[in-house]
């Protein structure tokens, strides 16, 4: 998901963000975040954001692990993080890197508890907005297309003004366990066990790859036939 246009503003976005951009405007106060403050108060937007997830990262959850996360942040010239403030209080957080003439949104976690106001449009149009405009800049990135199916996060990304840019690619897993893994059976079991805990994203994940990594051996196999077009 990428923003080149140095031209990025309100009119950039859907309607529908438009609107909610900018009443999270009104509401939130946007700025770089304070080292004291992420640590203090970001885990807790951690927490709400994984529990919606149905996943545990423990460099976002686990105090200690987390305490070397924020220490990194702000040992490291290219990295930054930057927040949605609601009455003084985080409600919102962005980690992004600086690498060759782009932008990259790392990380970015918020309180379910504060979306009413919008804290995320707010902070993701301001970020884009301020960033895209920087000397040497060339493009903003909200990060990869999910390897699930997460419609709801593409059409809020779409809609704040980014664009998908295509890029195929494989999975690849140790060959000592490739065919333990990727055998037919292996790819029906996990798609049934993720199926069965449909709201938990890591089994979810798990099944993606296993199904990715059956489909690369198959090419690499030429078991599968491509077209005059590249298409399978």
């Amino acid at each position: 998901y990428v923003v080149r246009d140095a031209a990025y503003d309100m009119k950039s976005l859907q309607r529908s963000s438009r609107q909610k951009v900018q009443y999270g405007l009104k509401r939130c106060s946007l700025r770089r975040i304070e080292k004291d403050e992420l640590l203090a108060q970001g885990m807790a937007l951690n927490e709400s954001t994984m529990l919606r997830q149905g996943r545990r990262d423990p460099e976002f959850v686990e105090p200690g692990r987390w305490k070397r996360l924020v220490e990194a942040v702000y040992e490291v010239p290219a990295i930054e993080a930057v927040g949605a403030f609601i009455d003084g209080r985080l409600a919102a957080y962005l980690i992004a890197c600086h690498e060759d003439g782009w932008v990259h949104v790392l990380y970015r976690m918020s309180n379910a508890d504060d979306w009413a106001e919008c804290p995320n449009h707010a902070l993701d149009f301001w970020f884009t907005h301020e960033s895209i405009r920087r000397p040497n800049v060339e493009a903003v990135s909200m990060g990869w297309m999910s390897t699930l199916e997460l419609q709801g996060l593409h059409d809020y990304k779409v809609r704040l003004g980014y664009e998908v840019l295509p890029h195929n690619c494989v999975i690849q897993l140790h060959p000592a366990i490739a065919p333990l893994l990727t055998n037919r059976a292996s790819v029906r079991f996990a798609g049934t066990i993720q199926r069965v805990y449909q709201k938990n994203q890591t089994l979810a994940l798990i099944a993606k790859v296993v199904e990715g990594a059956r489909v690369t051996r198959l090419g690499d196999s030429g078991l599968i036939r491509k077209d005059a077009n590249g298409q399978s």
